[in-house]
């Protein structure tokens, strides 16, 4: 779903990227974020493409709000470079990444995109399969009745929420020789330990849930030492990747900040970027390796480059005006970068989205 304000550019998004490839399709626009929660109130997105400034309620409001209820959908930011600043904060409150308004028709960035956005979807899918079926899980027991005799047998389940003081090596033993005898299985699932035991001797089944819960609760058994369950010990686990990820993510975060702002600074330096930040020149450029795959240089002329493109697309302004407005002391090495990076000279390229953009009236 696309929520823009803009409607050429549901259009131009619609119309230019190739969903199909990602098995993807467009299924609604929604003109403000009142619009869409309308929508989405009866019918189900998996993915959103959020524009950040509109009337009535503008992208920031639309993600917190509609994040807050449906955690599982992917909002991408679509923004322009003025915007930037709000992209940001966007990651804060539900957003999971960005697309420049002047990219969507670079191939290779919506590649690098939607690719991120599938692996996101079927992450959360195999996330939700993780529903505990009973059905299921005696049907793979390694050791489990023959299909006809599954009737012959009683089975006894027991949920466990295990407690802090708990001795996680009693519980395994016990478990381990159940196990063993191939009458038990056992597992996590969201904050409770599962344990499945099946037999032919109803009143062995009948009693021996109580005699291991008892037994469980006597000696305060566990597998967490801290007492927090397997579901919220793996989530701390997560949790903690994930903030290490953002200590990295915000390291360049703030050096793509500066940049974004700075960029028309004819004499922009990686020196000057790292006084700025109070951070060493080193640290700069590994940041900027590590999350680009780009040299320091090469990814200060993505920027320019890109801030070119929409300076063209949405301007009058002469070739000359915005190769320095970008950054460029001299027009004719300006033409020659862009040339390499959009595969044609800054007069073709704005020529080509006029024309793209009168066919979309």
């Amino acid at each position: 779903m696309i929520v823009d304000d803009d409607s050429m550019v549901y259009h131009i998004v619609k119309k230019t990227i190739p969903w199909e490839k990602y098995r993807m399709e467009v299924t609604a626009y929604a003109p403000n974020g009142m619009k869409a929660i309308e929508y989405l109130a009866e019918n189900k997105i998996d993915v959103l493409f959020v524009d950040l400034s509109m009337p009535h309620m503008g992208g920031m409001e639309f993600i917190r709000r509609v994040y807050e209820y449906l955690p599982e959908t992917v909002f991408v930011i679509l923004s322009s470079h003025s915007e930037y600043r709000f992209v940001k904060e966007s990651f804060c409150i539900g957003a999971f990444d960005y697309l420049l308004k002047v990219d969507i028709d670079d191939e290779a960035i919506i590649s690098e995109l939607l690719n991120r956005v599938t692996d996101k979807l079927e992450k959360m899918k195999k996330e939700g399969e993780r529903h505990f079926d009973l059905g299921d899980l005696i049907s793979k027991l390694n050791f489990s009745p023959q299909d006809g005799e599954k009737d012959e047998y009683w089975y006894c389940v027991q949920t466990l929420h295990l407690q802090p003081e708990a001795n996680r090596l009693k519980i395994a033993e016990i478990l381990l020789k159940q196990s063993e005898a191939n009458n038990m299985v056992y597992g996590c699932y969201e904050g409770h330990f599962v344990i499945l035991y099946y037999t032919r001797d109803k009143k062995a089944a009948e009693k021996l849930m109580p005699s291991i819960y008892e037994s469980i609760i006597k000696q305060a058994l566990g597998i967490i030492a801290s007492g927090k369950s397997c579901w919220g010990f793996y989530r701390d686990i997560e949790e903690l990747y994930l903030e290490s990820v953002r200590n990295i993510d915000d390291g360049f975060f703030r050096i793509k900040e500066y940049l974004m702002e700075n960029y028309s600074n004819q004499e922009l330096s990686l020196q000057m970027v790292a006084d700025a930040l109070n951070m060493n020149r080193r640290s700069v450029s590994k940041y900027v390796s590590d999350y680009s795959g780009l040299m320091f240089k090469a990814y200060l002329n993505e920027i320019r480059i890109q801030t070119a493109k929409e300076k063209l697309s949405k301007t009058n302004m002469r070739i000359q005006e915005v190769a320095y407005a970008s950054g460029y002391t001299n027009v004719e090495h300006f033409t020659r970068i862009f040339t390499e990076k959009a595969g044609c000279s800054p007069s073709q390229y704005a020529a080509s989205r006029k024309n793209q953009n009168e066919l979309l009236l």
